[in-house]
């Protein structure tokens, strides 16, 4: 019963969170100077001041910009409830460009995050074992480091090394697997990496630190001192407790990435929804935006309640409250 409530007051939550993102957003971008009127326009040099301030008015009228403010957002808000998202200021519709890209920056996304997740369990449990102080002082400092280090700037290094330099890895664009399935997995390996090294030095303290206070338990303790094998000790003892603050991380992690994505996908020039929200801030298209920013908001959203889910079944204590 426990788990259940709580996913419903987790749920109630999203649902504010979203309503409340959706208008801030929508509020903000109407306060910016111009408007997708005006870039539609453009300079228009061939035109008077008057012809251009008519021409600028009647887009306007066109795409709706001339109606108040709340009266757009609601008609918004119920094209999201109904499905029906409108055009772009280009004229494409706008569900069709989202699910267009939505499932590339999902697959990086996903991707990153798994092979972060055993990397990082993997890296720990040999430091953990291996009781060599500098493996431990090391991982801690390549940690530090790769941390610290912009992402744009860590993604021209990878660029730099395995496309420049050793020509192996290719270093822009995105090919579907269903066109060339060797030349798809091959763009997805930078990218990828990119946002896999941040991942692991978050994860790897928390894994670390969570190995070494489980193997002080007297529950781990009775366990070593029954004879069991130090692989069974790690796997089905450390492992299970020490994983639980870095389960807690991952929330927090998964929300810096989306908004990595838009770094990574135009870094490597990715047809994802991070460059589709570049394109739409450069077009000033409001309803663009504004969707993109609640389908992202979404997906955090989301991720932070299964995150919580997880958790809740992970842990011993929360499936002893819950029964």
């Amino acid at each position: 019963m426990g788990v259940v409530t709580t996913l419903a007051t987790r749920l109630a939550q999203a649902v504010a969170v979203l309503v409340t993102v959706s208008f801030l957003v929508y509020l903000l971008l109407d306060l910016l100077p111009g408007d997708a009127a005006e870039q539609l326009v453009g300079p228009a040099y061939d035109l008077t001041t008057e012809e251009r301030a008519q021409r600028v008015q009647e887009e306007r009228v066109r795409l709706g910009l001339d109606r108040p403010l709340i009266v757009r957002y609601l008609e918004w808000m119920g094209g999201m409830l109904t499905g029906s998202l409108g055009r772009s200021v280009r004229g494409n519709p706008i569900g069709t460009l989202i699910g267009d890209r939505l499932g590339v920056s999902l697959e990086i996304a996903i991707v990153s995050v798994i092979v972060a997740l055993v990397l990082s369990v993997a890296i720990a449990l040999v430091v953990h074992a291996s009781r060599w102080d500098w493996l431990a002082k090391f991982s801690q400092a390549a940690s530090s480091a790769f941390i610290i280090i912009p992402q744009f700037y860590l993604a021209f290094l990878l660029v730099l090394v395995f496309s420049v330099w050793l020509g192996v890895l290719p270093s822009i664009g995105f090919t579907p697997f269903s066109e060339n399935p060797s030349k798809h997995v091959l763009g997805l390996i930078l990218p990828v990496t990119t946002l896999v090294l941040p991942q692991v030095a978050t994860y790897m303290p928390y894994l670390v630190s969570g190995l070494r206070s489980s193997s002080t338990t007297p529950m781990a303790i009775a366990a070593a001192a029954r004879g069991i094998t130090q692989r069974r000790l790690l796997l089905a003892h450390l492992l299970p407790n020490g994983i639980l603050p870095t389960i807690s991380m991952a929330g927090i992690v998964m929300g810096n990435l989306l908004g990595n994505m838009v770094i990574i996908e135009f870094a490597f020039s990715i047809p994802g929804i991070g460059s589709l929200l570049l394109r739409g801030i450069g077009d000033q298209d409001l309803l663009l935006v504004s969707t993109l920013v609640v389908v992202i908001a979404a997906v955090f959203v989301i991720s932070s309640i299964l995150t919580d889910l997880i958790y809740a079944l992970v842990d011993p204590r929360l499936r002893k409250v819950s029964k």
